[in-house]
Parts: C-alpha cells; structure tokens; sequence
C-alpha cells in the first residue's frame, strides 16, 4: 500500500459496500482487511461458495474477481484469503470490495480425479475460427502472463490465439467448444476487452471452459443452456488494445485446482483442422511441467520478467494451404 491513509480509504469502502445475505437465513459480513492484504468474513453456514467482487465505482457494476477468488469453497464459519493489494493499486486509485456467498445442495464440491480418471475429450466443437488465427501459444509458455493453477507457479497455463492483424478481429467469431451451461459472466478487468465467458460441460460439474475476451452477441445469461459450436459471440479485445483472443481450461481435483491444455481435451474431428495448418500432434502445443521447470520463468506479480528459452509460439500454416 501507498500510505496507512489509502488502507483506511480502502477499508472503508469495502465495509461501507459489506455485503450481508439474508436469503435462506445465510448471513455473510465482512470483519476487516489489515495491511498485508488479509480479508477476513464470517458466514453463519457452513459448505457454501463464496466470491469476492469489486467495483472502482460504486455507481458502477460489481465485477468478479479472477481465479481463485471467485469460487472459495468454505467450511469453517470464519475464513480469510490475502489478496494481491500491491498489484491493485496500479490497477486502481480506489476501489470497494464484497463478499457474496451461495448456498449448495451439495454436501461438497464437484471433483474430478484426473491422475485416476485421465483427462476426457470433451471438445466437440472448436471455440474460434480458426481460419482468422496465424498463430498459438503453448501451453506453460512464457507469453502474456503469468496464469497457473494451485499445482504449479509462473507459467502461462492456458493458449494464446493470435489474430491475423490483417483481419478484422472484432469480426473473429466465438463458439461454445462444449454443450453445457453458461457458469459465469463478467467483465475483463481491462476496459475495452470484453466478457469472460465460462462453461461447465454436460455430466462434468468439475470442469469449467473459460472463454477470454469476448464480445458477447448471443444473450446467454448464467445457467443457459449451449451446445457445441452454438456461437457466443465475437472477439472483444478490440479496440482495447487485446490482439490474441485466449482459452483455459479448469478441472476441480481432489487435491485442488488443476488447469488443463485445451489441446489434451479435443475429439479427433477436432484435432484435424489443426493439423491441416501444420500442427503434428497435441503434444507439440504443451510445454510439458519438467520441461518449464528446467527452464523456470522469472514473475514479479502477473508479470514475467523474461519469455524463458522454450518456443512459446507455435505458428500455423496458411488457411487453405
């Protein structure tokens, strides 16, 4: 934090904008923020979800927080996560904070054991077109930023499609890669940069598709139904400066949350219209974990210091080629 003066100013927005629930005798109140980042609330119930949502503004929407702030599974009455308030405040010179929580009929969260199941071929449908994308990041790549799961730290654990810059991007469709339900919305925290889209597949409750700047022209609300290839909308990324459209992939494990390749999960008719742009085989699109860990990425924050030695990119031949 800049001074005691601006944690003051910021406690005070997060208590005056304290968010208590009352639905289903549920009561959630946030207790305090000290200067280390450490949120503290109580719930009055116990195995429910809880976020944290913030806005600069409070004439404006909240917005959900990233990963892994948006779905805290809770089994004690009094819980805590310190948030990143050296990184958020060159993001923002003031900003109001709520804890919103929900109910679940289940008595625990939906897992998925990947070590013991192995990973399914959910894909049944491509998520952009493709014939607009010159180019790929690999999976733990050093490109973009830092984006890892609870396994595994400074790595880019999700793909970069990067748009023809002599296309207009903002014409570059996007599709449900999965049937499913729409699981969450939410503004990207850069303005101009569209919507996070996320989907949780048919009969896999633990996996969630996460679908980055997009321009969403299909009114699909939180728990919509979609199936494969149903079109969400266009790239958002433009004009806010964001030039490569990116996809992850999410799995709840027993032992945590665990990010997958999108590549790992595509159906073989998939699969083939990237090999017809030149791509061999999945595993040439991920940067295996003894192999970023040979050559570990330097990260201050979000941000990587420098690219690493691996080939982060992997370009595709010419459409129609």
């Amino acid at each position: 934090m800049k001074s005691s003066c601006c944690l003051r100013r910021w406690l005070a927005g997060i208590l005056a904008a304290m968010a208590v629930f009352t639905a289903s005798a549920l009561q959630v109140r946030v207790v305090s923020l000290t200067a280390d980042g450490t949120l503290t609330w109580t719930n009055d119930q116990t195995n429910i979800f809880c976020s944290i949502q913030y806005t600069p503004d409070l004439t404006a929407a909240w917005q959900a927080a990233p990963p892994p702030y948006i779905n805290i599974w809770t089994t004690n009455l009094a819980n805590s996560v310190v948030l990143p308030l050296g990184s958020l405040q060159h993001s923002f010179t003031q900003f109001f904070i709520r804890v919103v929580a929900a109910t679940n009929l289940l008595t625990t969260p939906a897992t998925y054991d990947v070590n013991a199941q192995g990973i399914p071929l959910l894909v049944q449908s491509d998520y952009i077109d493709l014939s607009r994308i010159t180019a790929i990041s690999r999976f733990r790549s050093g490109m973009g930023h830092d984006y890892s799961d609870d396994f595994e730290h400074c790595r880019s654990m999700k793909h970069y499609f990067i748009i023809d810059p002599a296309v207009d991007g903002s014409q570059v469709g996007i599709f449900a890669p999965v049937t499913g339900t729409i699981a969450n919305e939410f503004a990207e925290s850069t303005p101009g940069s569209g919507t996070q889209v996320w989907i949780t597949p048919t009969n896999y409750p633990a996996f969630t598709f996460i679908l980055f700047h997009v321009n969403v022209t299909n009114a699909l609300p939180i728990g919509a139904a979609v199936t494969h290839g149903e079109p969400i909308g266009l790239f958002g990324g433009e004009p806010g400066g964001v030039t490569a459209s990116d996809i992850a992939v999410q799995v709840q494990t027993p032992g945590g949350r665990q990010l997958l390749s999108y590549f790992d999960m595509m159906s073989a008719q998939v699969f083939a219209n990237y090999q017809a742009r030149g791509v061999t085989n999945a595993a040439e699109m991920i940067i295996t974990a003894a192999e970023r860990d040979a050559d570990p990425l330097d990260c201050s924050g979000e941000t990587f210091a420098t690219p690493g030695t691996l080939t982060n990119v992997i370009s595709l031949t010419p459409a129609g080629d």
